[in-house]
């Protein structure tokens, strides 16, 4: 345990009191101490694994709410071959512009889910 709260940079001391802080919280021995040294038991094993999980999403989260605090604007590149597109495709900006500045309608219907309907857009983008 020494080295992995050197590594957070937490002396042993601490790692070995929020471990058993965490074990009389679950109940369970976590970790299996021996004079060579400390290993996770079963159940240690399974909290780790799912503290890894809540580790990762709260990462996540503190992604999301940084994009919450950016400005709002963000870049979007749109290339269009000489198809049919091109002909769509001046119309479909309008409309994304369009919305960028009105509240997205909500739909449940799928076309109107991905946007599309005969060929003109209908949904929020």
């Amino acid at each position: 345990m020494w080295v992995r709260g050197c590594a957070l940079g937490v002396t042993q001391q601490a790692v070995s009191a929020r471990t058993r802080a965490l074990e009389i919280r679950t109940g369970t021995a976590l970790v299996r101490r021996s004079a060579q040294g400390s290993t996770l038991t079963d159940a240690g094993v399974l909290v780790a694994g799912w503290a890894s999980e809540v580790l990762a999403a709260a990462a996540r989260f503190e992604v999301a709410v940084d994009s919450l605090r950016e400005s709002g604007s963000a870049q979007l590149t749109v290339s269009a071959s000489l198809t049919v597109a091109e002909y769509l495709l001046p119309d479909w900006l309008v409309a994304l512009r369009r919305a960028d500045r009105e509240p997205a309608e909500r739909s449940s219907s799928p076309s109107a889910a991905s946007g599309y309907s005969g060929g003109e857009h209908t949904g929020a983008w």
